[in-house]
């Protein structure tokens, strides 16, 4: 069994290339928004990870992301684990060379996820309003 849901929007008086750019612009909006809360809330020790999220993309399809090795780790959290060869397991009062550290694990800071559902519904509403303004 098929189903085909079709419009035919031959008879439409609209120009489709001025609701992609109104489109456009409100993905970029919403996009921005989610991107500056997500900087807003992340969990800052160096603020590295705030400042590799970033925005890319263009047209209808965005991508608010951070950009270091280590972000999901902080969006996910981590369950407890064995660190063992890593140059950073050297600190000051510490006999070395240390060859592991047993890790307690990291809980999760939804940092993206919160910004993006934070937002959600004035994404939504963006769209709306950007298809109205083609449309009225």
């Amino acid at each position: 069994m098929k189903i085909n849901i079709k419009v035919d929007a031959s008879d439409c008086k609209f120009d489709p290339s001025e609701l992609k750019a109104r489109l456009s612009e409100a993905l970029e909006y919403g996009a921005e928004n989610v991107q500056r809360m997500a900087i807003e809330i992340v969990p800052k020790d160096t603020g590295d990870l705030a400042g590799s999220i970033d925005v890319s993309g263009g047209g209808l399809h965005f991508e608010i992301a951070p950009d270091t090795d280590y972000a999901l780790y902080i969006e996910e959290g981590t369950s407890p684990h064995t660190i063992t060869g890593n140059y950073y397991l050297y600190w000051e009062g510490t006999d070395h060379p240390v060859h592991e550290v047993n890790h307690p694990g990291n809980k999760a800071y939804k940092y993206m996820e919160e910004a993006l559902m934070a937002n959600i519904d004035n994404i939504v509403e963006f769209v709306m309003e950007a298809i109205g303004d083609v449309f009225d």
